[in-house]
């Protein structure tokens, strides 16, 4: 059973959501990472959206509003996030955080 801190039961804001989950699905939290001032075209990130952390790859550069467009696989959706909503991406690997490979090839859904 893990309890959130930032998430709450639908029936009360008041009372943190909490959720059975398997045991290899908890891990620490990713330790902070010097915030980027950019990103480019291939950068894997974790954007902030929808109570969570959702990884995707940046697929336009910064337009004239600030915004970078990020990539879904898992979705095939392309959203535009401000800055502050995006972090370099990290994976749980072999039980540490690694901080992910600048660039990912660019798939075929991008084009």
């Amino acid at each position: 059973m893990v309890q959130y801190k930032n998430l709450v039961e639908e029936y009360d804001e008041s009372v943190p959501l909490k959720e059975t989950v398997m045991a290899d699905e908890v891990r620490p939290m990713p330790p902070e990472v010097t915030e980027a001032s950019e990103f480019h075209i291939g950068n894997r990130v974790d954007a902030n959206d929808l109570d969570g952390w959702w990884v995707g790859t940046i697929s336009t550069e910064k337009n004239v509003y600030g915004f970078h467009y990020v990539f879904f696989e898992t979705t095939g959706e392309e959203i535009a996030y401000p800055l502050w909503k995006l972090r370099v991406h990290q994976a749980w690997r072999n039980g540490k955080w690694e901080v992910s490979s600048k660039k990912r090839k660019r798939l075929a859904l991008l084009f």
